[in-house]
């Protein structure tokens, strides 16, 4: 892709190469800019780049392939996203589960530790 760049474009506020529909009033007659066929060559093969490498045929009589060629990619994106939050919600699952049984285990000893303890102190105080 490239800007504009035949000699009929001028430079936007921001220094970048801009179209301009030319302006008669102007004393030095600015022209507007000619749209050949390097710059719409260009801009023709990135549209259907993105088009087709998101494996949608070329078709002369739909006007919708670009958004469906973006649309098609960000549910790629977010199906992949979905996918990983899936993945690490299990992980953080099974994560939770392990410090579950954890709890458990260290409290059903922490009770048998008491209960001895408690036993202990009954037979001292016979």
């Amino acid at each position: 892709m490239h800007r504009i760049d035949n000699g009929t474009e001028i430079l936007s506020e921001d220094g970048k190469q801009i179209f301009t529909d030319g302006d008669p009033n102007q004393a030095d007659a600015q022209r507007a800019s000619i749209l050949d066929s390097s710059w719409l060559n260009a801009v023709q093969e990135e549209l259907c780049t993105a088009i087709q490498w998101n494996g949608i045929s070329l078709d002369k009589n739909r006007n919708d392939q670009l958004y469906s060629a973006i649309e098609k990619n960000v549910l790629f994106y977010v199906d992949k996203a979905k996918t990983e939050l899936w993945e690490k919600m299990g992980f953080i699952d099974r994560k939770l589960e392990s410090l579950e049984t954890e709890t458990r285990d260290f409290i059903r000893t922490a009770n048998s530790r008491l209960e001895i303890l408690e036993e202990e102190l009954e037979k001292g105080k016979k």
